[in-house]
């Protein structure tokens, strides 16, 4: 396969896979803005969650959309300027992060959950894109990398909640998460050895 293509393919799914994650988040904002209707209102008595014209629980949705947009769209592209890219989405992630920390009034679970995972996400998903851009990463392998990068981001994110709630390491959901994305790695690897050796 050439770069050229390999390159259309990978723009071609960032542009699918981020038109899915971007429409279905502005259609929360706009909802969250609005507010439920009055016969759901009840629900949540005196709640934020409630009430018009404030963003409550989609400014989560929204990060989430972010992280993933970041992990497994970004990689793909393999921008040709990747530093300059990295350094917006630095940006990007980082006002976000202080949109957060204004509607939670700098709260504990900002300090202590969505700051260093937001951290996480981005130092991981600014090193892959690099290794792949930069082709330290041979092309051919984009989806492996993803999907160790989500292996390797998983772990990472119930350690920092283990931590955060019994001061212990308990793992095991993500490690059931990575093994499945590292045996997914190994599929798709085996297969892609098979095509090449049959081409020869």
């Amino acid at each position: 396969m050439s770069a050229s293509t390999e390159n259309s393919k990978g723009k071609g799914y960032a542009a699918i896979a981020t038109a899915l994650m971007v429409f279905p988040t502005l259609i929360c904002l706009v909802a969250d803005y609005i507010g439920p209707p009055e016969f759901l209102q009840s629900w949540f008595p005196g709640s934020q969650w409630a009430q018009s014209g404030i963003i409550t629980w989609s400014a989560y949705l929204l990060g989430a959309v972010m992280c993933l947009w970041m992990l497994f769209v970004l990689p793909a592209i393999k921008p040709k300027k990747p530093l300059t890219t990295i350094l917006v989405c630095v940006a990007v992630i980082t006002l976000y992060q202080f949109f957060l920390a204004y509607i939670n009034n700098g709260t504990g679970l900002y300090v202590k959950y969505i700051l260093p995972a937001g951290l996480l996400v981005t130092l991981s998903s600014a090193v892959l894109s690099i290794l792949l851009a930069y082709r330290v990463i041979p092309k051919g392998h984009t989806p492996s990398a993803i999907a160790v990068e989500a292996a390797f981001v998983s772990v990472g994110l119930e350690i920092l909640f283990d931590v955060q709630r019994t001061q212990q390491v308990d793992l095991r959901w993500s490690l059931i998460f990575a093994t499945a994305a590292i045996s997914i790695v190994g599929i798709f690897e085996a297969v892609s050895y098979a095509v090449r050796i049959n081409k020869k």
